[in-house]
């Protein structure tokens, strides 16, 4: 399954908990000027780790440096406490992004949930694109844990895909298309 109502199904998390969470998760963003590449994965289905160096037509030549690099960087993005310039360097396409931000803080304004991410696998589906699990948290409370999403290799670099970005800001914004997204 895929796409935002996979989400709102998920162990029977309320939406407006998963809206807020959504909406919450993107806040270090705001400000965000950097990251840029079209490449973007489609596929949100949850699947195991791979974590041993291997080169193949599925996979980077280093696994496990890739692994490490996209659970670091899934864990900064997303941490409430992270610069939002810093955060955006970790996103695609994050310049793109200005109004989807600018939803994200107004769902700030109204609560405080200090979120995070825990990625639990990576599996690679070509030498630039990652499925990535992961769970939802405020502080140390699991708000959602089965989370699923993308990451994608820019310039070197393991980012969070657009299409991830996109579906937590659209479930921040109730449904609703969001400019940018």
């Amino acid at each position: 399954m895929s796409g935002p109502g996979y989400v709102h199904r998920m162990n029977n998390v309320p939406a407006r908990a998963v809206a807020t969470v959504a909406g919450l998760l993107l806040i270090p963003l705001l400000a965000a000027c950097g990251g840029s590449s079209s490449n973007s994965a489609s596929s949100t289905t949850p699947t195991t780790s791979s974590s041993t160096p291997a080169a193949s037509a599925t996979a980077p030549a280093d696994t496990t440096t890739a692994t490490s690099q996209i659970k670091s960087n899934w864990k900064t993005f997303f941490a409430y406490k992270t610069p939002r310039a810093t955060a955006a360097t970790l996103l695609q396409d994050g310049t793109t992004m200005t109004a989807a931000l600018a939803k994200a803080v107004s769902e700030q304004a109204t609560t405080h949930i200090k979120q995070g991410a825990e990625v639990t696998s990576v599996t690679f589906t070509s030498p630039t694109t990652a499925q990535v699990s992961y769970k939802l948290l405020n502080g140390t409370q699991v708000l959602l844990p089965a989370a699923s999403g993308q990451a994608v290799l820019v310039d070197g670099t393991w980012r969070v895909s657009k299409s991830t970005f996109c579906t937590l800001v659209t479930l921040g914004n109730n449904n609703e298309p969001v400019e940018g997204c």
